[in-house]
C-alpha cells in the first residue's frame, strides 16, 4: 500500500500500526499524530515539523532525512531507533525515552528533553545547544564531540557519559549526580556545576576556566586541566589533580584528602583549614601558600618547594619532606612524628620549641637553623649537615647520628640517652655536662672530644678512638670500652665502676683518682698510664699490660690479678693431626 499523508492520520486516529511500514517523502507537518505506532517503521524524506506525536511508539524506528522541528514528542518511546541526517531542534520530548538511540549528528538544539531517559544513546556530533536535559537519565551515553553551548543538565544523573571533545561552554550541570563520567579534552568554560556531585570523573586537559568546581567533586582526574582558581570548601578528595597552575587559588576548607596535586603551583594559594591528610603534593610549589590549621598527616611533599613557608605549630602524624625545601620556613612548636625529612633543606629554618619523635633528617641540611629548646626523640641524623649548628642544651634521646660527619659539634648538656653514634666521626665534639646514659658510641672517633662531667652509665664505647679525649669526673658506671682507644685520654676522676674494659688500650692515659672497682681489665694495655689514687678494689686485672704505669696510692684490694691457668687456656693452640 501507498501511504499519502491523509491515509497515516486516518490509520493512526483508528489505532492501526505501521510496524515495519515504509513512509515516504510525506509532508506531515502539524499533523496530529497522537499515541501512532510506528515500532520498526521506515520513515524517509518526510517532513513532521510541528506534528503532535505525543506518546508515539518509535521503537526500532529507522529515521533519515527526517524534519522534526518543533513536534511535540512528549513520552515518545525512540527505544533502539537509528535516525540519520534529521533536524529535531525545538522539539518538546518530555519524559522521552531515548534508550539506545543512535543518532550522530543529530540537530537537537533548543529541543527540550526534561526527564527523558538516554541511557545507552549515541549522539556523537550532535547539535544540543540550549537543549533542556534537566532531570533526564544519561547512562553509557555517548556525547563526543557534541555540542552543548547552553545546555540545561541540572539534576539529572549521569553515569559512564562521555563528553569527550565536547563543547560546552556556557551549561548547567547544577545539583547534578556525575558518577565515571568523561570530559576529557572538552570545553566546559562558564558552565556551572552549583550543587552537583561528581565521583571518578576524567577532565583529562579539559577547559575548565570561569568554573566554581562542586564542593563534592571526589576521585577525578584532572590532569592538565584549565581550571578557575575559587574551590573554596570543595570536596577533592581522591581526585587526581597533576601539575595545575593553583597560584593564588581560594581552597580555604578543601577536601583534598588523598589528593593527587603532584607538580601543582600552588603559590600563593589560600589552603587555610584545608584537608591535605595523604594527598600527594610532592614537587609542588607552596611558596607564599597559607597553610595556617591545614591538616597534613600522612602527606606526600618530598622535593615541594616551602621556602619561608609558615608551618608554625605544625602538628604531623605520618608524612614525607624528603628532598623538600624548607630553607628559612617558620616551624616554632611544630609537632612532626613519623615524618621523613631525608635530605630536605632546613637551612635558616626557625625549629624553636618544635618536637620531633621518629623523624628522619638523614642528609638534611641544618646550616644556620635555630634550634632552640627544640626535642628530639628517635631522630635519624645520619648524614645531616650540623656544620655551624649548635646542638647545646637539646633533648635527643634515641636518636641516630650512625656515620654522621660531627667534628667539632656541640653536644654539651644535650639529653642524648640511648642516642646512636655508631661510625660517626665526632673529633674535637663537646659533651660536657650531657646525658649519655645507654647511649652507644661504637667504633665512633672521639679524638680529642670533650666528656668531661657527662653521665654515660651503661654506654657502648667498644672499638672507639677516645685518644687524647677529656672524661675527666664523667659518670661511666657500667660502660663498655672493650676494644677502644684510649691513648692520653684523661679520665681523671671518672667514675668508671663496673666497666666492661677487656682490650682495651689506655696508654699514657690519666686515671688518677679513678673509680674502677669490680672494673674488668682483662687483655687491656694501659703502659705509661697513671693511676694515683684509683680505686681498683675487685678489678679484674687479667693479662693486664702495665708497663711502667704509675700505682702510686692505687687501691687494689681484692684485685684478680692474671689468673694463669686461664692464661694458659687462652694462649693454648691444638696440634694439628698429622698423616
Amino acid at each position: 500500500m501507498r501511504w499519502t499523508s491523509d491515509k497515516v492520520v486516518a490509520a493512526v486516529r483508528a489505532g492501526q500500526s505501521f510496524d515495519g511500514e515504509s513512509l515516504e517523502a510525506l509532508d506531515l507537518r502539524g499533523r496530529d499524530l497522537r499515541g501512532a505506532n510506528f515500532a520498526a517503521a521506515r520513515i524517509t524524506g518526510c517532513d513532521l515539523s510541528d506534528a503532535n506525536l505525543t506518546g508515539a511508539n518509535l521503537k526500532q524506528a529507522l529515521i533519515s532525512s527526517v524534519r522534526l522541528r518543533g513536534s511535540l514528542l512528549d513520552c515518545v518511546d525512540l527505544t533502539e531507533a537509528v535516525m540519520s541526517m534529521v533536524d529535531a531542534s525545538q522539539i518538546a520530548a518530555k519524559e522521552a525515552k531515548l534508550v539506545g538511540l543512535r543518532a550522530p549528528g543529530l540537530l537537537l538544539s533548543g529541543a527540550d528533553l526534561q526527564g527523558a531517559d538516554l541511557t545507552g544513546a549515541l549522539l556523537i556530533g550532535a547539535a544540543l545547544e540550549k537543549v533542556n536535559l534537566s532531570k533526564a537519565t544519561l547512562v553509557e551515553t555517548k556525547l563526543d564531540a557534541t555540542k552543548l553551548e547552553g545546555a540545561d543538565f541540572s539534576d539529572s544523573k549521569m553515569e559512564r557519559v562521555s563528553f569527550a571533545k565536547a563543547s560546552a561552554r556556557g551549561a548547567r550541570f547544577d545539583r547534578a549526580s556525575i558518577t565515571k563520567a568523561v570530559f576529557a579534552a572538552a570545553d566546559f568554560s562558564e558552565t556551572t556545576f552549583d550543587g552537583a556531585r561528581i565521583e571518578e570523573a576524567a577532565f583529562t586537559m579539559t577547559d575548565l576556566r570561569g568554573v566554581k568546581l562542586p564542593k563534592h567533586m571526589v576521585r577525578c582526574v584532572l590532569d592538565g586541566a584549565k581550571i578557575k582558581t575559587d574551590l573554596q570548601g570543595a570536596d577533592l578528595s581522591g581526585s587526581e589533580l597533576p601539575d595545575l597552575d593553583l597560584s593564588g587559588a581560594d581552597l580555604e576548607g578543601a577536601n583534598l584528602s588523598f589528593t593527587v596535586l603532584r607538580g601543582a603551583n600552588l603559590r600563593g594559594a589560600c589552603l587555610r583549614g584545608a584537608n591535605l591528610e595523604r594527598s600527594i603534593l610532592d614537587g609542588c610549589d607552596l611558596r607564599d601558600a597559607d597553610l595556617s590549621g591545614a591538616r597534613l598527616g600522612g602527606a606526600i611533599l618530598d622535593h615541594a618547594n616551602l621556602s619561608g613557608q609558615d608551618l608554625s605549630g605544625l602538628e604531623m602524624l605520618l608524612g614525607d619532606f624528603a628532598g623538600a625545601n624548607l630553607s628559612g620556613a617558620n616551624l616554632r612548636g611544630a609537632k612532626l612524628e613519623l615524618v621523613s625529612l631525608r635530605d630536605a633543606n632546613l637551612e635558616g629554618a626557625d625549629l624553636t620549641r618544635a618536637n620531633f619523635d621518629s623523624v628522619n633528617l638523614a642528609g638534611a641540611k641544618l646550616a644556620g637553623a635555630k634550634l632552640d629548646g627544640l626535642v628530639f626523640r628517635k631522630v635519624d641524623f645520619g648524614g645531616v649537615d650540623l656544620d655551624g649548628v649548635s646542638l647545646r642544651g637539646l633533648s635527643l634521646p634515641l636518636s641516630s647520628f650512625t656515620g654522621a660527619k660531627l667534628a667539632g659539634a656541640d653536644f654539651s648538656t644535650c639529653d642524648l640517652s640511648c642516642a646512636d653514634f655508631s661510625n660517626a666521626d665526632l673529633t674535637g665534639a663537646k659533651f660536657g655536662g650531657a646525658k649519655l646514659d645507654k647511649a652507644c658510641f661504637k667504633a665512633a672517633i672521639l679524638q680529642k672530644a670533650d666528656l668531661g662531667d657527662v653521665d654515660a652509665r651503661g654506654a657502648f664505647f667498644g672499638e672507639a678512638d677516645l685518644r687524647q679525649a677529656r672524661l675527666v669526673e664523667s659518670r661511666l658506671r657500667y660502660a663498655t670500652f672493650s676494644g677502644a682507644t684510649l691513648d692520653d685520654a684523661n679520665l681523671t676522676k671518672a667514675d668508671l665502676r663496673d666497666t666492661i674494659c677487656t682490650g682495651m688500650t689506655a696508654e699514657r692515659a690519666k686515671l688518677g683518682g679513678v673509680k674502677m672497682a669490680f672494673a674488668d681489665l682483662s687483655h687491656a694495655i694501659v703502659r705509661d698510664a697513671e693511676f694515683g689514687g684509683a680505686d681498683l678494689t675487685h678489678a679484674n686485672l687479667h693479662e693486664l699490660v702495665a708497663d711502667r704505669a704509675t700505682l702510686a696510692g692505687a687501691t687494689l684490694t681484692g684485685a684478680r690479678q692474671t689468673d694463669l691457668e686461664r692464661r694458659d687456656a687462652e694462649r693454648f693452640v691444638p696440634k694439628h693431626a698429622t698423616k
